[in-house]
């Protein structure tokens, strides 16, 4: 006799728990302000960088600072908001939920991961060098954040937005014939460009090293996937089914 275990139940009717929807918002936002102004703020916690190349490069302005990321989010979740669902039109729990997913990946769990490696890299940027000239000359020059250089914090944040939106695009957004593709292919395709275009002036400013801005991108793309997923599941749309039997075990993927 076969036996169905379900690990995710359809629960795509259930309604949205406004209180616990309140309280995760709560935590997202203080963990967001502890990363932005308490850790990211603290000294690195080695005194030995643990991977070291170049720090001899000129010290420049940024062409992209921080500032811009979350306009370019708004952006990015705010075009998510007026793309069809595939089953449910507009504005929906689908598109509210993907949306938390993005804000939680783009602006919490990526920036505190990131801090987190490079508090515990240490390692010195390619404009080090400049950088300790210029504050010993007396300017205003944060040199803990000197010493931050392994990973790229705008290069995982914004591949890890495009990574996301691309996803959503291709898997919840009605059309999958040619004229949807026509918009979709063009769409994720100018995200991963400005993703790219971000990352290259990392570098260019000399700020981080093409390691830093690819090791960046990987686990931008890689979290925000694992975060997208998991909030396709909170969707309640698709399951995975267990089934055992005597003679066989079968899993059962419905999407």
């Amino acid at each position: 006799m076969a036996i169905l275990v379900q690990a995710a139940p359809d629960t795509s009717q259930t309604k949205i728990s406004w209180g616990r929807e309140i309280a995760e918002w709560g935590i997202d936002a203080g963990v967001a302000a502890f990363t932005k102004f308490y850790l990211s703020n603290t000294p690195v916690w080695t005194s030995r960088p643990l991977l070291q190349t170049k720090t001899q490069g000129p010290y420049k302005s940024e062409t992209v600072n921080d500032l811009w990321l979350y306009p370019l989010g708004a952006a990015m979740v705010g075009g998510m908001a007026f793309m069809p669902n595939s089953d449910t039109g507009f504005i929906s729990k689908e598109y509210y939920c993907h949306a938390k997913g993005f804000i939680e990946a783009a602006f919490v769990v990526l920036p505190l991961i990131d801090e987190i490696v490079k508090h515990s890299v240490g390692k010195k940027r390619p404009n080090y060098d400049a950088g300790m000239k210029l504050y010993a000359q007396g300017q205003n020059i944060d040199t803990n954040d000197l010493r931050e250089s392994f990973y790229s914090t705008h290069a995982a944040i914004c591949y890890g937005m495009a990574t996301y939106l691309s996803l959503y695009l291709f898997r919840n957004v009605s059309g999958i014939d040619e004229s949807g593709l026509a918009w979709k292919i063009p769409v994720a395709a100018c995200a991963a460009g400005i993703a790219t275009y971000v990352s290259y002036t990392r570098v260019a400013d000399n700020l981080h090293e093409p390691i830093d801005v690819v090791a960046g991108g990987v686990c931008g793309a890689i979290v925000s996937a694992g975060m997208y997923f998991v909030s396709d599941a909170r969707v309640g749309k698709h399951k995975i089914g267990l089934e055992f039997s005597p003679r066989r075990v079968s899993v059962d993927v419905t999407y």
